[in-house]
């Protein structure tokens, strides 16, 4: 008997309190409240949840988008910064505490120290949505995905994150899945277009 091997994508739109791991090894007291993505995705009898790997992460107290996939290949061409070609810019919805400068706004699109030793941000595309009492809304597209790179670029400015959504990965959008924990099976044309 001949088996084909068939890769599966699927975009996920994480929840909050939900981890981007297998297990969750940071507290075992918190097990009960904290699911991985692979514990909460309701996904059909086929497809095997260990076998999926996610693209990149999401810390837990980011929502948004995350692609899920069994192609170890697609995560490192997506993942890894020194893929030939691959750039796949991400799009972040970040509610920020304080009304933010000019100058701040400048400083994350020029590049800050992100610390930790983990050096300075590339240059990235900031838009002022919105801005609130105290607070602003902004959209931040990223060429990188470094260790919670949107938290440590507004910490580095002297802000902070009081809501964080990934919106956006290459072309792929939260359409079709507005609903946290929603997901659908990406098409071979979208994972394509995503390594151009």
């Amino acid at each position: 008997m001949i088996h084909l091997f068939v890769m599966i994508a699927i975009l996920y739109n994480k929840p909050v309190n939900t981890v981007t791991t297998h297990r969750d090894q940071v507290d075992q007291q918190c097990a009960a409240t904290r699911r991985t993505v692979y514990e909460s995705i309701d996904l059909p009898d086929e497809i095997c949840r260990q076998s999926l790997h996610a693209v990149g992460r999401l810390d837990v107290k980011t929502s948004g988008l995350l692609i899920l996939t069994d192609d170890g290949n697609l995560v490192h061409q997506i993942s890894n910064p020194s893929s030939p070609g691959v750039r796949v810019l991400k799009t972040y919805r970040a509610l920020c505490m304080n009304v933010l400068s000019r100058e701040q706004i400048h400083a994350l699109r020029a590049g800050v120290d992100l610390q930790g030793g983990l050096g300075l941000s590339a240059p990235a595309s900031v838009d002022v949505v919105e801005v609130l009492h105290k607070k602003t809304v902004l959209d931040i597209t990223i060429s990188e995905g470094k260790n919670r790179q949107i938290r440590r670029m507004l910490h580095s400015i002297g802000s902070g994150v009081m809501r964080l959504e990934r919106r956006q990965i290459g072309h792929l959008t939260l359409d079709g899945i507005e609903e946290s924990g929603s997901w659908r099976i990406l098409a071979d044309r979208e994972i394509q277009d995503l390594l151009m």
